[in-house]
């Protein structure tokens, strides 16, 4: 199913409609250019689920962000990892189908790293600055 948003309240509730389905164990892998909004989508995942998402910021240089709730949430950015080697060795399998809600964003870069359940999303952004979520 393929979900278009405007504004970011959009982004948001197609983000709180796909919290409201998640539970511990869950996988998400979010894929999307630079831009499009992967972020600011796992804001609205996190908002939803702890009603509050102060702390989300891009795990692009720390690889991995947790946020405390009820749930956690374990937030990856595979952007920087450039082999599967250097991937496997951060010993991610612990936190991937774990105890809290994994999203991935770039996850389509180690699909093979991925538990087989995962949820793909893939976010377009357009010219004129709406966004498409497909796989939701």
């Amino acid at each position: 199913m393929k979900q278009t948003a405007t504004t970011l309240e959009d982004t948001y509730r197609i983000a709180a409609e796909l919290a409201a389905t998640l539970k511990p164990g869950d996988t998400v892998a979010l894929s999307g250019d630079l831009g499009a909004g992967k972020t600011t989508f796992v804001r609205g995942i996190t908002m939803a689920l702890h009603g509050h998402a102060k702390d989300v910021t891009s795990p692009t240089f720390t690889l991995m962000n947790i946020y405390e709730g009820t749930p956690p949430i374990y937030h990856f950015d595979w952007y920087r990892i450039d082999s599967l080697a250097s991937l496997q060795t951060l010993g991610m399998e612990e936190y991937l189908e774990g105890t809290g809600i994994a999203i991935v964003e770039w996850g389509e870069k180690f699909p093979q790293e991925l538990p087989a359940k995962t949820r793909h999303i893939r976010i377009s952004l357009n010219t004129d600055g709406t966004r498409h979520f497909s796989g939701i």
